[in-house]
């Protein structure tokens, strides 16, 4: 006779549940997912049938634990979203891109070439800041459009020549460009230019045209006879420094322009090695003058022209002093730089006027001929 024994249901065990008292099972894992449990086929039998089978993966939604969920973000702060669009840079984008951003070339301003003077025809010179002992005379290369427009020097608001004169100690004032004409009364400086026509850029004048300026250039700079003259531009010192060896080698004196060596000066430099030892300062050439005449314009009472044939101390000779161009475009040298090139011009003129100048002299030009007008 078979007797039936009435057993209340255990509770479902799993590996993924277990149990710790009656009616109390654990809460799933954060990776745990729902598993079906099929219900006892029968609360009859033996105990082995009432044994759960193998239990089966559900594909289902995981159930999370709400706490869980809760401790977890607690680990890792939220950060607030922006709304707005990252930009994504270089390094961040594909290869391809990248590569073509490196080498994608930049845009450059073509310079001007040659430009006759016919083509700046409708502009004006300007006209020299000139009078007799200046204490600096400053040297342009020639007049830009501005300032040939305005009729002054270094008009061009971009240029920093006038900062550079302020701010080098040269004048107690910001000069503006419509006074410089005020220069030479006001503070003993000078202005004038290598090549009188103007061009929009030194491009524009060819190499022959520079060179052959020259010795009109040393001959006004000899009849005004100023202590010291600054070239604002390296070109500029580059041209005269040309024409001065090769009138020193004997093959050019038609100009009545000679250029010897200083007698006292020992250890003499060649032209080669004054090139390749060129700085921003004193230059180791000098203009030598003759005996003024009262006529300022060097003619002798009989009206010929008067030539300077004697030896004459230091404070009879101009010097040379360079500074970069004040121009915005000129990169080598940015406008501070520039403005203590000015300041060592301020103390160079100091040293010659008390006498402690260091700055040795190898060679000098001689003017052989005066000039009849060079303005």
């Amino acid at each position: 006779m078979n007797i039936k024994h009435e057993v209340s249901p255990a509770p479902v065990i799993s590996k993924y549940f277990t149990a710790r008292s009656a009616g109390e099972v654990d809460r799933p894992r954060l990776d745990e997912r729902k598993v079906g449990v099929p219900e006892p086929a029968s609360r009859s039998g033996t105990e082995e049938s009432r044994v759960d089978p193998e239990p089966e993966l559900v594909h289902s939604t995981p159930v999370v634990d709400p706490l869980a969920t809760v401790n977890e973000s607690d680990e890792h702060e939220s950060r607030p979203v922006s709304k707005r669009t990252r930009r994504v840079t270089g390094a961040e984008d594909d290869g391809d891109r990248t590569v073509a951003k490196q080498h994608k070339p930049k845009k450059r301003r073509l310079k001007r070439g040659y430009a006759p003077p016919e083509v700046y025809a409708h502009l004006n010179y300007v006209q020299d800041c000139l009078d007799y002992d200046l204490n600096i005379l400053f040297c342009g290369i020639n007049p830009g459009q501005k300032s040939a427009g305005d009729g002054h020097h270094f008009a061009n608001p971009l240029n920093g020549f006038w900062r550079c004169l302020h701010q080098g100690g040269l004048t107690d004032v910001l000069v503006p460009p419509c006074e410089d004409h005020t220069l030479p009364e006001r503070f003993k400086l000078g202005i004038i230019n290598l090549v009188d026509r103007p061009s929009a850029e030194m491009t524009e004048l060819s190499l022959a045209e520079r060179r052959a300026a020259v010795p009109g250039f040393l001959q006004k700079v000899h009849k005004w006879r100023p202590k010291i003259v600054c070239m604002v531009g390296k070109g500029i010192w580059e041209d005269v420094f040309a024409y001065a060896s090769k009138v020193s080698k004997g093959k050019s004196e038609a100009d009545g322009i000679r250029v010897e060596e200083c007698p006292d000066q020992a250890g003499r430099r060649s032209w080669a090695e004054l090139k390749a030892n060129f700085e921003f300062d004193i230059q180791p050439i000098c203009l030598l003058h003759g005996p003024r005449k009262e006529d300022p314009e060097g003619e002798s009472e009989n009206g010929e022209q008067g030539t300077a044939t004697e030896t004459i101390g230091s404070e009879e000779r101009t010097l040379f002093f360079v500074v970069p161009s004040t121009s915005s475009r000129v990169l080598t040298h940015q406008l501070p730089d520039k403005i203590i090139l000015f300041q060592l011009l301020m103390k160079r003129w100091e040293e010659l006027t008390t006498g402690t100048m260091t700055r040795s002299i190898e060679w000098q030009i001689r003017i052989m001929v005066g000039p009849r007008s060079t303005v």
